[in-house]
């Protein structure tokens, strides 16, 4: 929901009135008009004894305009999205305030954060942040939708974490960072904690104002920790333990608390017909309600509107990914054409069918099943055309396409992008340093390790160090076949080399001879990065 046009009142502007039966109701999260006169209310729907409501439908909903009601769909053009639906309905984050001490240092924390990322789901829909609170914010992961890139990111931490600062200070902080963008962007935030209150408490008013008080789990660790603080902002869920490793006993309620069901979230979108008024007064009520057993729900939500910038809407497809098949490796697209009263007829192309190639599946083209090249590598793109609607949409596919990257295997694991000829290579580690070496190897053998992909990046880096004889065994490095040597006794040193974007295949190889083994005979190889 971008380009905001702000010309929406929202202050007071919202309410909900409850039900006098167990009917349904209607609570406000957000809304807001956009471009060119579509209205986005953000709602949840619960019975009167809080269940949640799955099954919502435009059917159950009455609009209302200066109470008059919307019956005509052509006209309004109304949409109703369910919260699996709506794009980052559940951002997520993890805010950590802690100062490592001998008795529960920074890796212990590391390895409780793993703990949690590796229990929580985490999808396209469900990105993750995780931010580091001291006189500053940092961000450590900002909103990643990859396990690995999280654990990637926490691996990489810096020692100091954050600061000298307390719970109260943290919730401030945030408020400033995060009030900015709109409510329901953030669904939940998980607070970490090892320092005391000794501020003023904040307000269960500005607590809401900031974020619902059952959006926020704290955890306090250690007894500098004011517990009443920990459960008056954990509205969500509080804990309160001695170190960081009793994270992991207390996993269920902390995971339960992350996984919750958003199902109960609802998007409506509808274009409203008003525009400027001629007599210069463009603004507007806006009412929403229920249809309960064929009458009217006591359950209202209620807002205001201008439509002075208001103009016609134009037709537009929407693009969504319904489902993969059973291999694995295709994928379904579905086309729907909205703000129109025309049915759609589709045309899809691919720009490049080495990577994918389609297949219609419904007999109006509206969906369509993408077939994947056998080790299909690089970027093209899907269209869609609406022949009826004169309209078009395009969908993005990335195989094996590396954007910025780096490799440190600080984690003590091979990523599986990276494939080996010959023996196996193995993770070496080296006081508080871990890099690849090469395997142990006899007279005329040779062993490599290799990533192959599509890279976005400019240069390729890494840092290597040598044990060998010099001038016979090598160490290659190649890229896409043109090799570059080095062989010898050498500290860690650092290399660097262009490329283009697109496909390559960067492979290190160890060469040993037939003569005697000196030294350790290995290579090591870390940090490598695609800039």
């Amino acid at each position: 929901m971008k380009n905001l046009n702000l010309n929406i009142l929202i202050a007071s502007a919202l309410a909900f009135e409850g039900c006098s039966r167990n009917q349904i109701v209607l609570k406000p999260i957000d809304i807001n008009a956009s471009e060119p006169s579509i209205i986005n209310v953000l709602f949840s729907a619960e019975l009167e004894n809080g269940k949640p409501i799955h099954n919502l439908n435009l059917d159950d909903l009455i609009i209302y305009e200066d109470e008059e009601i919307l019956s005509d769909r052509n006209r309004t053009f109304q949409t109703l999205l369910k919260g699996e639906d709506i794009k980052n309905i559940s951002r997520q984050i993890i805010a950590v305030t802690f100062i490592p001490s001998e008795e529960d240092s920074l890796e212990n924390l590391k390895k409780s954060l793993e703990l949690i990322i590796n229990n929580i789901d985490i999808n396209d829909k469900n990105p993750v942040m995780i931010l580091a609170i001291g006189e500053t914010i940092k961000i450590v992961a900002d909103f990643l939708t990859n396990k690995d890139d999280l654990l990637r990111a926490i691996s990489l931490y810096p020692r100091d974490l954050s600061g000298n600062i307390n719970l109260n200070e943290n919730i401030y902080k945030l408020r400033s960072l995060l009030t900015g963008g709109n409510k329901f962007d953030i669904r939940s935030l998980l607070m970490i904690t090892n320092q005391r209150d000794k501020a003023k408490r904040v307000s269960n008013h500005d607590l809401n104002r900031f974020m619902p008080k059952n959006s926020i789990f704290t955890i306090g660790i250690g007894d500098d920790v004011d517990e009443v603080l920990l459960e008056e902002i954990g509205g969500g869920g509080n804990l309160s333990i001695n170190n960081s490793s009793e994270i992991e006993e207390n996993l269920e309620p902390i995971s339960s608390f992350f996984n919750r069901t958003g199902k109960n979230i609802y998007l409506l979108q509808y274009a409203s017909p008003k525009r400027k008024s001629i007599s210069g007064n463009s603004n507007h009520t806006f009412t929403l309600t229920t249809l309960d057993d064929g009458e009217i729900g006591n359950s209202k939500l209620v807002a205001k509107f201008n439509s002075a910038e208001f103009s016609p809407v134009k037709p537009t497809i929407k693009l969504s990914k319904t489902g993969k098949m059973s291999n694995g490796e295709d994928l379904i697209l579905k086309a729907e054409t909205l703000w129109t009263t025309k049915k759609g007829q589709y045309e899809w192309i691919v720009g490049d069918q080495s990577i994918v190639m389609p297949s219609i599946k419904s007999d109006d083209s509206s969906e369509a099943i993408f077939h994947f090249g056998k080790n299909a590598i690089g970027k093209t793109a899907i269209l869609v055309r609406d022949l009826n609607n004169e309209v078009e949409a395009s969908y993005p596919v990335a195989l094996g396409v590396y954007a910025k990257s780096q490799w440190n295997f600080q984690d003590g694991k091979i990523p599986s992008d990276f494939k080996f000829k010959g023996s196996n290579w193995e993770i070496w580690k080296e006081k508080s340093n871990t890099s690849l070496k090469s395997p142990k190897m006899g007279d005329n053998e040779s062993s490599s390790i290799y990533i192959k992909g599509y890279f976005e990046g400019t240069k390729i880096a890494f840092n290597y160090k040598i044990e060998s004889e010099d001038g016979c065994d090598e160490m290659i490095f190649s890229i896409d076949g043109v090799t570059y040597k080095d062989s010898g006794f050498t500290e860690w040193s650092k290399a660097e080399y262009p490329i283009q974007e697109g496909e390559h295949i960067f492979e290190w190889k160890f060469v040993k001879d037939s003569s005697n083994a000196k030294y350790q005979d290995s290579i090591w190889i870390d940090n490598i990065t695609i800039k």
